[in-house]
This record gives structure tokens, C-alpha cells and sequence, in this order.
């Protein structure tokens, strides 16, 4: 249940207060986070900058050819 202090609550993303923010990783076989904002009692994504395996591993593997 939701106290008088907490806005945001989710089975997946946990509670939290109006204006926090919450960082978690990615989907399995994807890199990088994802960022979520506790705004009107809700999770909203902000940010997701996750990228399959696969393309980091090129883009990781490209660096290594410019040098």
C-alpha cells in the first residue's frame, strides 16, 4: 500500500517519492540503463539508451580499428 510519502510504487520499479529518480539496466541481451522520474504517482522513462550486444560490440570493436 502506498504511504503518504510515497507516490510512485510498481511490482517492477519499487516505490519511490514524487520527483525521485531510478536508474536500472537493460533487458537481457541489451547494454546501457534506463532512467525513470516518479511523476504524478507514475514511473515515466526519461532516458534509454540501451543498444543490443551486438551493435556495442561493433561500435567497441570500430574504436579499435581507427586507433
Amino acid at each position: 500500500m502506498i504511504s503518504a510519502e510515497t507516490s510512485c510504487e510498481d511490482v517492477k520499479f519499487g516505490v519511490g517519492k514524487e520527483e525521485d529518480i531510478l536508474t536500472v539496466s537493460c533487458d537481457e541481451g541489451k547494454v546501457g540503463q534506463k532512467q525513470y522520474k516518479c511523476t504524478n504517482s507514475k514511473w515515466v522513462l526519461l532516458q534509454d539508451n540501451c543498444v543490443l550486444e551486438d551493435f556495442k560490440d561493433l561500435e567497441d570493436q570500430s574504436e579499435v580499428m581507427r586507433c
